[in-house]
């Protein structure tokens, strides 16, 4: 079967019994090859997933027979099941519970395990990850909105993985940055991002004014957009403007636009609109097509109440707004900026969340159905829940799903309850000491935090030189931003290193491919294997935001990983930190389990890279030592001759073949 023909299958089968839409599908490539009607003659394990059926008796006199197994809808709901049952007995643990679900596996070593099974199927896995159109079709719509990124709210942020995320308040760019590694370490897609900074009541006003009014909420909220700059470039517009009047609407329409074009200017996108729930009038939305036009996004709210009919007024508005669109010359991508469950939504009383109402499973429910009416609809990017990390005041209305009881429930959803996918044998980074500023080792999360910076890292083919961040050091009372470079552990003396800043001038007369930006200043290692470029006031920077500065090693031939967001805390003697650099190389995977069979294939995939693992209990190596034909000179091959297909491998006296999967009747020929 195809991955199109495949993909509803896993969909539905994942949301039932909560495992991820691409751990099945890679399991069902690794199991029949996606062969929908592939059966072992020995088990009888039979369609997508081999399940063993009910022929085989026993244990599995439940299971649908061998016939109804060739159905792939009901193969795949079955394998799934088996999976989740997997899964609980194994906490969890994905690796363990494949190991579980592949049957043989179970009495076979981990080095065998991992090499025949697991490493292939973690290399499918991240081969499906970035299939585009997959990632974009499997994820929910439903987003995360963020006010406060206090610790649960963290925890919580981190094993849902929310497909797109919507911050605001006193959340900062380094909470988000931190955040964001984890969606790296899964293999998953960064979210789409987008910030909402606080304006008070004066917003209203400078609607009302127009094309002026956008000049100054432009230069209201400019430099703490530029903050986010490396994080996201999309912003909100004016938040909850009620266009009461046709007027209302002609004034938002010149403000957005004229707001967009500022905006635009200083390279960012805007999210315009984002309108209360059951706003703007229908009929109102003709006097607002420049901001549709300039807008990158528009920004809706939508909220509902048990007490409420399902008429498309309040939720599921935006597809009236669609209607009501149609013709127009230009619609931007709808994002609903806000969704969730609100009292007042129905009565006009205080605002009170869903926790407030009694049956939090019903929301979930709920949540879950407004996420399928979104599949249905591409014009809507993603619906932001409201709240999933919330200030106090909102956490006491009974909004914010963290700490409710729906809470893991929810992050599984959203996740596709795809597991973190860690390769257990290919980490190999290596590890950033961190320092405070009176020398005792500290947790590198905490100097991040605190300073706001980020580590990129290069990358690097194993065997092969990389300048690796190693040590990130705590400084006070002095402005000059020490940058050490050793090798081998000495100073590396000479070394050029990369100063970066925005405005920095292009002063590097022979760019690099491994340069992480186009401008930055050069300086090159003392005795010490040290630079120490001076910090001005322009460096000084928020606690927990990103400072203007980064830095790199400059090589032609090798890559180096980065620092950005260095400068110095506002309000300080200086406060900063120090990082140090060392030549070092990329190792190769630090392999696990038994030594000869690791030993066996390192030396084996050296000589023959990229074949199949050797594996001396298959079928031709186990007949080549049977027949006497010495070593392996080749790999196992597929070769297809009149449309059959043969499997062959040559040794060294010799060489075997058979017709695929007919492993009893392997023919020896000689060369």
């Amino acid at each position: 079967m195809t991955l199109e023909q495949l993909l509803p299958i896993a969909q539905g089968a994942a949301r039932t019994h909560q495992v991820g839409p691409l751990v099945l599908l890679a399991l069902w490539w690794i199991e029949s090859r996606w062969d929908a009607r592939a059966v072992n003659p020995h088990t009888l394990a039979t369609g997508l997933g081999q399940v063993i059926p009910s022929d085989y008796g026993g244990a599995f006199s439940d299971r649908p027979n061998s016939e109804e197994l060739l159905d792939p809808a009901v193969n795949a709901d079955w394998s799934a099941r088996i999976l989740r049952q997997c899964l609980d007995h194994r906490r969890d643990d994905l690796r363990s519970a494949v190991k579980d679900y592949s049957g043989g596996w179970r009495s076979a070593g981990d080095d065998a395990f991992d090499r025949i099974y697991w490493q292939p199927f973690l290399r499918k896995y991240r081969e499906l990850a970035e299939e585009e159109f997959l990632m974009q079709t499997i994820q929910t719509k439903l987003g995360a909105h963020v006010q406060e990124a206090y610790p649960q709210a963290t925890a919580h942020l981190q094993q849902a993985l929310y497909p797109a995320m919507k911050v605001m308040g006193n959340v900062s760019p380094g909470a988000v940055q931190a955040l964001l590694a984890h969606y790296d370490a899964a293999g998953r897609p960064r979210p789409l991002v987008w910030r909402r900074e606080w304006t008070d009541d004066s917003r209203d006003d400078w609607v009302r004014q127009g094309e002026a009014g956008a000049v100054h909420f432009f230069e209201h909220t400019i430099r703490a957009y530029e903050r986010w700059r490396h994080i996201t470039n999309i912003v909100e517009s004016v938040n909850e403007f009620i266009p009461w009047t046709e007027s209302d609407m002609r004034s938002l329409n010149d403000f957005e636009a004229r707001l967009c074009e500022l905006f635009h200017a200083a390279g960012f996108k805007v999210v315009v609109g984002n309108f209360s729930v059951g706003w703007p009038r229908l009929e109102h939305w003709d006097y607002y097509k420049d901001a549709l036009i300039q807008g990158d996004y528009l920004g809706l709210h939508e909220y509902w109440w048990p007490s409420l009919p399902d008429d498309g007024w309040r939720t599921l508005r935006y597809r009236r707004a669609l209607e009501t669109l149609k013709g127009f010359p230009r619609v931007p991508p709808i994002l609903i900026t806000e969704v969730g469950w609100d009292r007042a939504a129905a009565d006009g009383g205080p605002h009170a969340g869903f926790r407030k109402f009694g049956d939090e499973r019903r929301y979930l429910e709920w949540l879950k159905w407004y996420d399928s009416q979104l599949q249905q609809d591409p014009q809507v990017l993603c619906a932001a829940i409201f709240e999933t990390g919330a200030a106090h005041d909102w956490r006491q209305r009974g909004f914010d799903v963290v700490g409710s009881g729906i809470e893991r429930e929810l992050a599984m959803y959203v996740r596709g309850a795809d597991l973190p996918i860690t390769d257990p044998i290919g980490e190999t980074q290596v590890q950033v000491k961190a320092y405070d500023w009176q020398g005792n080792e500290v947790a590198l999360e905490e100097l991040q935090a605190t300073y706001g910076i980020e580590i990129r890292r290069a990358e690097a083919d194993p065997d092969h030189e990389v300048f690796r961040l190693v040590a990130i050091r705590e400084k006070r009372g002095d402005a000059a931003e020490i940058i050490r470079v050793t090798s081998n552990g000495e100073p590396d003396v000479g070394r050029a290193v990369a100063w970066h800043w925005p405005d920095a001038p292009q002063e590097n007369p022979s760019p690099t491919a491994f340069d992480w930006e186009p401008n930055y200043l050069v300086a090159y290692t003392n005795s010490n294997g040290e630079v120490g470029p001076g910090m001005g006031t322009g460096a000084y920077h928020d606690p927990g935001e990103p400072g203007p500065h980064a830095t790199w090693v400059i090589s032609p031939s090798t890559p180096s990983d980065a620092v950005y967001g260095l400068g110095m805390l506002v309000g300080t003697d200086h406060y900063h930190v120090d990082v140090e650099f060392a030549l070092v190389v990329e190792p190769e995977h630090d392999l696990v389990g038994d030594v000869v069979e690791n030993i066996r294939n390192y030396l084996w995939n050296h000589l023959y890279p990229g074949g199949v693992p050797y594996n001396p209990e298959a079928a031709f190596p186990k007949r080549a030592r049977a027949l006497e034909l010495g070593v392996p000179v080749t790999t196992e091959h597929r070769v297809t001759i009149n449309q059959v297909v043969y499997a062959a491998q040559g040794f060294a006296l010799g060489w075997l073949y058979c017709r695929e999967g007919e492993w009893d009747a392997i023919v020896a020929a000689e060369w």
